[in-house]
């Protein structure tokens, strides 16, 4: 079941009735909040979608806040999962057929082909934002070019101009990934950050573990730069064996980090030999608490392969190498590069194999499975425990919601796990190469996710933004 707060106020269509055309500003620090509640809806496990965002659904208090209402119709984005939220459960739910408003829906859940994503949400909350801004609630989404002539006309900036209208594509994917990338957007655009310093020249020797905790940056408030820093895997045949070990053992204990094999790639990546072994995946409420529906059954998962695995969270040095672009929100070289879709991560590990000399070893990346990361997240460590250091966390531990930086900050600043990896709790999300699946309450090898395009990929490890219970090992 779900619990509903009661809302004294109004809905934001009597706003839009009673003021009309509100200034341009003004709509889009209305809209960032908006963006803001729906993109927190968005970040819950197995891609919670509402379907059916209009102003007539978005309540107004009387301090000017918004919530979100009639989720009669929401419903997760993969089937068959369930999903504890703030609220209660949210059961499983699949497409609904002419669940929507016409004026409000994107094409594809009018067309009732495609399963409802958050892109669908984006298109609506574009439709509401350009209400707002014209005052007309029987306004479309536009069409033409004209539309985008007159709001700057009164003094919208192009690019946020440009925003709105990406908004409102009629291709999905030519939309902004969910809401979150549409407040963060904003943000920069109507608040953008001061100039920093120009940073170093890279430096030519492999990058080292720097502990500086270097400040600065904007500050977004509750935005989370979502799509995440990327965990490279490297395939352990191209590379000389390790030394000898009895592959039925389980993996190396803490206390053997320092023993580990380490090696660097060519533009100064520095990878950890993740041995094969056994583990639990999953959490349950006898073990925690806190833990959520879908992390149960804890079941024994066998990963078959020693693989490698980046020590640190790509840094934004090492994307803009590769990529030839930073898009990270807080700037700096150490920093984990943010703002990278699942896509660009998946094209971040297609170019770094295609490198000169990666290519002539016979290097190839690519994201890690979800059962990988969590292997490689616990550390190799034989009891179950909360974090890989231990059943609490504190700002000591990992950048997250409530450790006071408010931001990113440079990889290697906490103390490595048992395989020497760095920042797996917190300070910015980690995708995963595969979509959400459903544990079983039987023992798995090698067990991965959905990879059809179009299903809903998995990011592990929480980030800066968000609470230390969505930063656990089996979040």
């Amino acid at each position: 079941c779900l619990e509903f707060e009661y809302v004294e106020g109004c809905d934001l269509s009597a706003v839009i009735r009673d003021r009309g055309e509100m200034p341009w500003r003004e709509a889009a620090e209305s809209m960032k909040k908006l963006c803001v509640i729906v993109g927190r809806v968005h970040l819950l496990p197995g891609g919670v979608v509402h379907r059916d965002i209009k102003p007539g659904n978005v309540l107004v208090r009387g301090d000017g806040s918004f919530a979100l209402a009639d989720f009669g119709i929401g419903g997760l984005a993969a089937n068959e999962v369930t999903t504890k939220t703030r609220l209660g459960t949210l059961g499983t739910a699949g497409l609904v057929a002419g669940a929507y408003s016409d004026l409000y829906a994107s094409p594809q859940q009018v067309q009732g082909l495609l399963k409802a994503n958050a892109r669908d949400d984006v298109y609506s909350l574009g439709v509401v934002w350009y209400q707002l801004l014209t005052g007309n609630l029987l306004m479309p989404a536009p069409t033409g070019a004209a539309w985008r002539g007159k709001l700057e006309s009164k003094g919208m900036p192009s690019a946020l101009v440009a925003l709105l209208g990406s908004m409102m594509e009629h291709e999905r994917e030519d939309r902004p990934m969910d809401a979150m990338e549409v407040a963060r957007r904003i943000e920069v655009i109507v608040n953008p950050p001061r100039p920093s310093p120009t940073p170093p020249a890279p430096r030519a020797e492999p990058p080292q573990i720097d502990r500086r905790m270097v400040m600065g940056g904007m500050v977004m408030g509750g935005v989370a730069a979502i799509a995440a820093g990327l965990y490279l895997i490297r395939n352990k045949d191209t590379q000389p064996a390790p030394p000898i070990r009895n592959k039925d053992t389980q993996p190396a204990p803490p206390i053997a980090n320092k023993a580990l094999k380490q090696w660097i790639n060519s533009i100064g990546m520095k990878f950890a030999l993740i041995p094969a072994g056994k583990f639990m995946m999953g959490s349950t409420k006898e073990l925690d608490p806190s833990s959520h529906d879908d992390e149960s059954p804890r079941h024994e998962v066998t990963i078959t392969k020693d693989f490698y695995l980046g020590i640190y969270e790509v840094t934004q040095e090492e994307y803009e190498r590769v990529m030839g672009v930073n898009p990270s929100q807080f700037k700096g070289r150490r920093r984990p590069v943010e703002r990278v879709s699942w896509k660009e991560a998946m094209e971040f590990c297609k170019r770094l194999s295609e490198l000169p000399e990666e290519k002539a070893k016979g290097h190839m990346y690519r994201l890690p499975t979800e059962a990988e990361w969590e292997y490689s997240c616990r550390g190799g460590a034989s009891n179950f425990s909360i974090y890989h250091f231990g059943n609490t966390i504190t700002k000591a531990n990992a950048n997250f919601l409530g450790s006071v930086l408010n931001e990113t900050t440079d990889v290697g600043t906490y103390a490595s796990n048992g395989f020497g990896l760095y920042d797996m709790h917190g300070n910015v999300w980690e995708w995963c190469i595969d979509g959400k699946r459903e544990y079983r309450d039987r023992a798995e090898v090698d067990p991965r996710g959905p990879m059809e395009d179009g299903s809903f990929r998995v990011y592990r490890g929480g980030s800066w933004s968000i609470s230390a219970g969505s930063c656990r090992a089996a979040y």
